[in-house]
């Protein structure tokens, strides 16, 4: 059975596109998520070292000690969606 499709936004633009979750891994810390997945599925550019320092730079030791997940996952077949945006004023509604 396949995982329940998910949305995600595509960066840069206003569209969003159908996900499935592969697979949920739980480590216990940032060096254990970067020593279990293959560092250039987490960021292609930079190195693992560099990673783990900019990772502990956004989160503090107290947050990495409640653990990590990885989160896999893969663009549904569906075609990207279009985010739909309303605009409301006092005479009219307008979708784009």
């Amino acid at each position: 059975m396949d995982p329940p499709p998910g949305g995600a936004a595509i960066p840069g633009t206003d569209e969003t596109c159908d996900v499935n979750v592969l697979r949920v891994t739980e480590h216990p810390a940032f060096k254990a998520l970067l020593d279990g997945e293959v560092p250039t599925n987490v960021n292609p550019t930079a190195g693992r070292d560099q990673q783990l320092a900019d990772i502990r730079t956004i989160y503090a030791p107290e947050k990495e000690a409640l653990g990590t997940i990885a989160i896999q996952i893969e663009r549904a077949l569906q075609e990207c969606k279009r985010a739909l945006t309303m605009e409301i004023d006092s005479s009219s509604v307008s979708f784009s």
